[in-house]
């Protein structure tokens, strides 16, 4: 019995952290994507003459959401086009490490997602 015991904990530990991993992939998943775009912003020669209307279009077209696999990732970050432009990034961090369980940051979002600032009263509430 007693090998029986000490051989279990340690089966249920492994199966709870596959299970948790396996929960996290698809958000971890979505997070590189969504980061992805950002980073194509930030560091493609092909973007480099958008303007910051045409990178917040790009970011929030419903379109390239369809690349979010996760319902609840999709429509979250959906949610994060009506709101203030300066809570955007801590809100989406507050969201990826709430269900990551981990520290997350996407640095060409943040700083793109700065310059979003000045389209604030333009575009938050305007039609895609």
């Amino acid at each position: 019995m007693k090998t029986t015991s000490y051989w279990l904990l340690p089966t249920a530990l492994i199966l709870m952290a596959t299970f948790r991993i396996a929960a996290a992939n698809p958000i971890g998943e979505d997070l590189t994507t969504i980061c992805g775009w950002y980073h194509s912003l930030a560091t493609e020669d092909k973007y480099k003459h958008f303007t910051t209307e045409d990178k917040f279009k790009f970011v929030f077209d419903q379109k390239n959401q369809l690349d979010i696999k996760y319902i609840s990732m999709r429509m979250y970050y959906a949610a994060l086009r009506n709101t203030h432009a300066s809570q955007r990034y801590e809100l989406m961090k507050a969201y990826a490490e709430g269900t990551l369980g981990k520290d997350w940051e996407c640095r060409p979002m943040q700083a793109i997602m700065r310059e979003f600032l000045t389209l604030d009263r333009l575009i938050q509430y305007s039609q895609q």
